[in-house]
């Protein structure tokens, strides 16, 4: 199971990331919502997205809708 973070700050998706692993998942990042859209076509076995809220290029609700 792989899990998406959409995290502009890098110190919070690091932090996340760290928090699931040592629970056992499978992170990938992304910087914005713009780089989360590319980087979920990559991802076969997707079953959760986090994402921040506010992010530049494109916001987490933008990000959601698309």
């Amino acid at each position: 199971m792989s899990i998406l973070i959409v995290e502009d700050n890098p110190v919070n998706a690091r932090l996340l990331a760290l928090m699931l692993k040592a629970q056992g998942y499978q992170t990938v990042a992304a910087r914005n919502g713009k780089e989360g859209l590319t980087v979920m076509a990559g991802i076969a076995d997707l079953q959760l997205i986090i994402t921040d809220y506010m992010m530049p290029e494109m916001d987490g609700l933008e990000f959601i809708v698309k």
